[in-house]
């Protein structure tokens, strides 16, 4: 019998125990929020629009940093958005800030808004003298997710011109090859919302028992620190691949 077929047998016992006590254990805790960063190298077209995702995204548990250049920071005052953004409003000049948040960890989804050409070409070319490149560099390397909106990026008008809508469109390709995700308009929240959902319902499924296809299920998810409950069964193969795979699993006492 190889570990799967075991892990098979084990669900089997714990599912036929957990019948005839009646009862099903907790699942596994998901995080209260989930935590998310959204890098501001140049204020975007849409900025009342963007602030008003992260008043939404606040609202639903989910803690989100905004991180703003100064250009930035000064053209949210203007119109009056700091209460949307606050709290968790940082301008990138602040000393030590990068450097704080790369030992923090940068969040399970980091959000580049408000990119351009020029923001764009260095994520490209991995300048990593710059903050933004610093921070999503980090991201990606440990395995978070990272999106980029595009929509300075994106022709609004069909006959927009050929040379500029060609270099547009290799930058987005660019993004891709390096793991950054282009996105438009409001994505980045119906995203992160899908993700909690998909979270959810793993923890839902899993029972009293974390089997490997559990792990690989919130790892897809987006988890990257999983809270279990007291007497949870964690199968071998569950626990070589939450290994594998870097996700922290944290057992309570019974």
């Amino acid at each position: 019998m190889d570990e799967r077929e075991r892990e098979q047998v084990i669900r089997q016992v714990v599912d036929a125990v957990l019948a005839r006590l009646g009862s099903s254990a907790a699942p596994p805790a998901l995080p209260a929020r989930r935590s998310v960063l959204l890098l501001l190298p140049a204020a975007p077209r849409r900025l009342p629009e963007l602030a008003a995702e992260v008043a939404r995204a606040r609202a639903a548990g989910h803690a989100v940093r905004t991180v703003t250049w100064p250009a930035v920071l000064r053209e949210i005052d203007r119109a009056g958005l700091r209460d949307r953004f606050e709290p968790g409003l940082v301008d990138a000049a602040q000393p030590g800030l990068v450097e704080a948040l790369r030992s923090s960890g940068p969040g399970e989804l980091v959000v580049v808004a408000g990119l351009g050409f020029a923001a764009a070409r260095r994520l490209v070319e991995l300048q990593d003298d710059d903050p933004l490149v610093r921070l999503a560099v980090q991201a990606l390397l440990g395995g978070g997710t990272v999106l980029a909106a595009v929509d300075e990026l994106t022709p609004r008008a069909p006959a927009a011109a050929g040379e500029l809508t060609r270099r547009a469109d290799e930058l987005r390709r660019d993004l891709e090859r390096l793991g950054i995700a282009p996105v438009t308009g409001g994505e980045w929240e119906e995203r992160l919302g899908r993700a909690a959902a998909a979270a959810t319902t793993a923890a839902r499924s899993v029972g009293g028992l974390l089997s490997e296809e559990d792990v690989r299920r919130f790892w897809e998810a987006g988890e990257r620190r999983l809270v279990l409950p007291p007497r949870t069964i964690v199968t071998p193969l569950a626990r070589s691949r939450a290994a594998a795979l870097g996700l922290e699993l944290v057992e309570k006492g019974s």
